[in-house]
């Protein structure tokens, strides 16, 4: 059996480096390839890739749409393997990461598509790896931080993991596009990755897909680490706010439709004016950075259908 690794590649030449370097270290049996779907042409250093790794195939994207969903299906319909592992550039697979997710896939029919354990860099648990639910009270707990909230957030347990259950198999609603190993026929059979998704919430739309057809599962006995905040490159905060609600606005249309939509806008522009003030205590810099900045875009928002 083969697995076909795809990456999509933006302006990220010194991780994607490193991550195939992981591959190509692991201690495995399995027959792989290593697929690159270039979305930025333009960046010198792509063509070293080729030089430092002989064995990976390298395709450009010459189409309009260089979204990450189009990149990761254009890379799909390149190979002929079996399995697909969907990996972010910015991401160290540790070893017998291949061998452990084959073997739970193969060894359970059922299973149509699966998530190791993510790692953030100072080795912690990446929480948001995998979702134990994802609507629209998800959205709204998160986005009001209630789940940070000593007592109250004891009313939201549904709708995420405590700590000790990441150390555990699980079969979340939605797992990470950091790293989605898939079965070839269930991919296909759901359609892929929905194209009109530029970047963000495919992931969750794609794990809804694959859900009504099949389980998802997590296993944390191997593990990889996601550095994040890398694979869109040098993108600033405010556009990255535009493509994550962009793309969280037409998820949320399309699973759950107009009306749940428009509520969501109304909790979110009231979100952005509660909140806004509370920006002006908040001592981390980054943090207080993305606050105000997601605030301000929340005030603005247009809430109509």
């Amino acid at each position: 059996m083969m697995i076909s690794i795809i990456y999509v590649y933006y302006d990220s030449y010194d991780v994607i480096v490193n991550s195939i370097q992981s591959v190509l270290n692991n201690k495995t049996g399995i027959e792989y390839e290593i697929i690159v779907v270039v979305n930025k042409d333009s960046d010198n250093k792509i063509k070293h890739l080729k030089s430092i790794f002989s064995e990976i195939k390298i395709i450009f994207n010459k189409s309009k749409n260089t979204g990450f969903s189009y990149a990761n299906n254009l890379g799909a319909k390149s190979c002929n393997a079996s399995y697909l592992l969907f990996l972010n550039p910015d991401t160290i697979l540790e070893d017998n990461v291949l061998e452990g997710m084959l073997r739970v896939m193969t060894g359970n029919p059922e299973f149509g598509a699966g998530i190791c354990m993510l790692q953030n860099k100072d080795g912690s648990i990446q929480k948001t790896a995998i979702r134990k639910e994802y609507n629209l009270g998800y959205i709204i707990v998160f986005t009001y931080f209630l789940h940070k909230i000593p007592l109250i957030k004891l009313f939201f347990q549904r709708y995420y993991y405590n700590t000790d259950e990441y150390l555990i198999p699980q079969f979340p609603k939605v797992i990470s596009g950091a790293f989605m190993f898939i079965k070839r026929e269930v991919f296909e059979d759901v359609g892929g990755f929905d194209d009109s998704f530029l970047v963000f919430s495919e992931d969750s739309d794609l794990s809804f897909r694959i859900g009504q057809i099949s389980k998802l599962f997590y296993y944390p006995d191997v593990r990889t680490v996601h550095l994040g905040s890398t694979t869109l490159g040098r993108i600033y905060i405010n556009k990255r706010l535009k493509l994550y609600y962009s793309s969280l606005f037409y998820f949320i249309n399309k699973q759950f439709g107009k009306k749940q939509l428009f509520i969501l806008k109304i909790i979110l522009k009231i979100n952005g004016f509660v909140l806004l003030p509370f920006t002006l205590f908040i001592r981390n810099k980054e943090l207080k950075h993305f606050i105000y900045y997601r605030c301000k875009y929340f005030i603005k928002m247009p809430i109509s259908l």
